[in-house]
């Protein structure tokens, strides 16, 4: 069942409202953004890790993601592909072992509407922030 668009993340809510309002976030929620900014989408965890990080993947992309999982694995976690001209968000994550017994990550946020690509782009840094650092959003 597709979650209802009033659910679009509040990621994508707060960064909209940030150029109109920034003084509205804490220096704690301004900290986060700026961190999660500088995420690449792609990104090496340590083997020790892989599993705590693979776990805060699904569980971000059941939160935020607004369309049914399709796909969960070892290495793929995957929702619905949104249908144009729908605004909902899906979400992927993939995982793949290194041959140090590291592991590579990717995030990528999915939408049918080319106009919500730059939000798409934050949230999938959000997304990859999370996965990452194990730092949730402050509330």
């Amino acid at each position: 069942m597709r979650k209802s668009l009033a659910l679009i993340p509040i990621l994508a809510i707060l960064e909209a409202l940030s150029s109109c309002a920034s003084a509205n976030f804490t220096p704690a929620q301004q900290a986060w953004m700026a961190k999660r900014d500088q995420q690449p989408l792609s990104f090496v965890v340590p083997a020790a890790e892989a599993n705590a990080a693979w776990a805060r993947a699904q569980e971000w992309i059941a939160r935020f993601g607004q369309l049914p999982i399709l796909t969960t694995n070892e290495s793929v976690i995957q929702t619905q592909q949104p249908e144009y001209p729908a605004a909902e968000v899906g979400m992927k994550a993939v995982r793949s072992q290194l041959p140090n017994g590291d592991y590579q990550f990717y995030v990528d946020a999915l939408s049918a509407n080319v106009f919500s690509r730059p939000q798409m782009m934050r949230m999938a840094q959000a997304c990859a922030y999370y996965i990452a650092s194990g730092i949730p959003y402050p509330e």
